[in-house]
């Protein structure tokens, strides 16, 4: 079967064809509908119809429905607490956009992990050809008289594409949406191109045409979109590469595996990048701004360091799928309006989304398919190797574009993001497919007993690290639930650029009662004292509200978000010479408290608009 999956059985070879091609169509159609909108319209759930449709062919054909690979285990962890961002998101239509993008991911890499060599030069051609469209298209239709560009030379270069193409009034996707898809498929264009340009058949020089052209292009995109963090990804992706080669060469004298010398160096630089960030994380700001270019990122530490205590609100079920943009504006900049789309850092952005389930499950699949690639790269069959080969460089891509952007897993290209980890595990649908007989699955083989032994210890060591960490692990379980049932009800329908008059005060009792119960436990819980302050607010209770947000001010002094709206809790209640030194720390708080003026008087509180105009009038200009 030339063109179709490595472990179809017992049938003709056109059918077995003639059905791999139906579910690609069936599966890249669905991934069309969802990624057609930036908002969710019904007919996305015709997508989902298109989808199973897939994986039934495939069940029908193979008696099973995907095929084994390595990651199996994370890839599910992730789409299970995608799962329940679903349900802790209160914009659901937000969230239910985003996980059928996922999705979408999830049915391209069980494509992918199951192709032949062809079928995969094939894919490999077409991505190829799919990003240079897109580069194209960027560079023509941006908008870059208007939209903020890095260096003049790009705005030059495309303010010229602009006059020799007209505006075609579509979706104008953001440069770095576009960064980082154009650099996933660079390595792509080159293994495809290393491959096809021996052969001297037709289809291969074509297709050496099109990874050579289409490579190109895509390079120049990705120079257009001014993308410093695709910049860098690309750079350690060739740091990583040359890595590898110097690791073939130590693995002599170190007496050890390539694989064990490459991932060795990696922890070794990753540990000490990790002891100087934690030391002096000023130098993540410090790095971004001395690149060329005006600095966007003076502010990234900040984003970071606040979207941790997102983190902390709800480890075990993250604040919502979607919700971060609301999460951070509610909760940190105490703002009814969208501020910042992502955290700027993958990893960060599924943490505070998903919560650790969705870390692990996120970065666990990343691992274990980038550790796959190098341990099994020269034990591949030749035909798939640059395949595989260009999965890992584009793992190495996704990780590092990551830890500076989140843009690819929370924009319309997210069904791109599983692509790498489907090329690098190129083939091992083949070996899992060598178990699978006439009657289904062979059966698994009997347990050894040094698993045995090894399974009871780690039941014996989860036992008892429960036994210590129970009483904060149910600590911070009730203030998980109150913050996300608070985030249900104030969240819903973001943003409404208005604040929030109280009327929806009342349907805070459930959050509340959970609060109260995590305080019980811990009477300084940083999230359970904040959210019942901010319940107090709405009720307009500010003597209340003060008490449990200074309980939270104590246990973290640093967050944005407590400091705010413990400062205006004071406001409110008069007591100025309190909240001045809170409101110091507040660069906002004066123009804001001028729009207050208006507001209470608007609500029917003369006397706190009254206290908002002493307060403006207090503030330096």
């Amino acid at each position: 079967m030339g063109a179709g999956l490595t472990a179809r059985r017992h049938s003709p070879a056109w059918l077995g064809d003639g059905l791999y091609v139906l579910e690609w169509a069936l599966t890249l159609a669905a991934i069309g509908l969802w990624a057609s909108g930036k908002i969710y319209v019904p007919l996305m759930n015709a997508g989902s119809v298109l989808l199973v449709g897939a994986w039934t062919l495939r069940w029908a054909h193979t008696r099973r429905p995907f095929p084994v690979t390595p990651i199996d285990l994370p890839l599910v962890l992730f789409m299970l607490s995608a799962a329940v961002g679903l349900w802790a998101m209160p914009n659901w239509w937000e969230a239910l956009t985003r996980l059928y993008l996922y999705l979408g991911a999830v049915g391209l890499f069980y494509l992918l992990a199951e192709c032949s060599p062809r079928a995969l030069a094939r894919f490999s051609a077409g991505f190829v050809a799919f990003a240079a469209t897109l580069s194209l298209y960027f560079v023509t239709q941006n908008d870059w008289a208007n939209q903020p560009v890095k260096f003049a030379a790009v705005r030059a270069l495309g303010l010229a594409l602009n006059r020799l193409v007209p505006d075609l009034g579509q979706y104008k996707p953001h440069p770095n949406v576009v960064a980082s898809v154009l650099a996933l498929v660079l390595p792509v264009a080159l293994m495809l191109a290393l491959q096809s340009w021996r052969s001297r058949a037709m289809a291969d020089r074509l297709t050496t045409l099109i990874a050579v052209g289409g490579g190109l292009v895509v390079l120049f995109g990705v120079g257009m979109t001014a993308s410093r963090g695709a910049w860098l990804a690309l750079a350690g992706a060739a740091a990583l590469a040359l890595w590898w080669w110097l690791a073939s060469r130590a693995s002599p004298r170190f007496a050890a595996p390539q694989p064990a010398v490459f991932w060795g160096g990696i922890a070794l630089v990753a540990l000490a990048a990790s002891i100087v960030f934690i030391v002096r994380p000023q130098l993540i700001t410090t790095i971004f701004g001395a690149l060329p270019g005006f600095s966007s990122a003076v502010s990234r530490l900040e984003v970071y360091q606040q979207s941790w205590r997102l983190v902390q609100d709800a480890p075990f079920t993250g604040g919502g799928l979607a919700a971060f943009p609301a999460l951070y504006s509610t909760y940190i900049l105490v703002i009814p309006q969208s501020f910042i789309t992502h955290a700027h850092n993958a990893f960060l952005n599924v943490l505070v989304e998903q919560g650790w389930p969705g870390l692990g499950g996120f970065a666990g699949l990343m691992a274990l398919a980038a550790w796959r690639a190098t341990t099994q790269l020269r034990a591949a069959p030749d035909a798939y190797r640059p395949f595989v080969i260009a999965g890992a460089l584009g793992i190495g891509i996704m990780i590092l574009h990551g830890l500076s952007d989140a843009a690819l897993i929370v924009s319309r290209m997210a069904p791109a993001m599983l692509i790498p980890a489907g090329l690098c595990l190129a083939g091992a649908a083949q070996s899992a497919g060598a178990r699978v007989g006439a009657q289904g699955l062979a059966p698994l083989p009997a347990p050894q007993p040094w698993r045995r032994r090894l399974a009871l210890g780690a039941v014996a060591l989860a036992a008892l690290l429960l036994m210590v960490v129970w009483r904060p692990a149910l600590t911070a379980w009730h203030a998980n639930m109150a913050a996300v049932a608070e985030a249900r009800v104030e969240l819903y329908g973001f943003p409404t650029n208005e604040w929030n008059d109280g009327q929806y005060a009342d349907y805070l009792a459930p959050a509340e009662s959970e609060a109260r119960r995590a305080l019980a436990l811990d009477p300084g819980n940083r999230t359970a004292n904040q959210r019942l302050g901010l319940a107090a607010m709405l009720r307009r209770n500010f003597g209340e509200a003060a008490q449990y947000l200074q309980q939270a001010h104590t246990a973290d002094p640093d967050h944005h978000g407590v400091t705010k709206a413990l400062a205006y809790s004071y406001v409110w209640l008069g007591e100025y010479d309190r909240a001045a030194p809170l409101l110091a720390s507040i660069p906002e708080a004066r123009t804001e408290l001028g729009i207050y003026v208006w507001w209470w008087q608007a609500q029917g509180y003369p006397e706190l608009s009254e206290r908002a105009h002493a307060t403006y009038q207090r503030l330096e200009p």
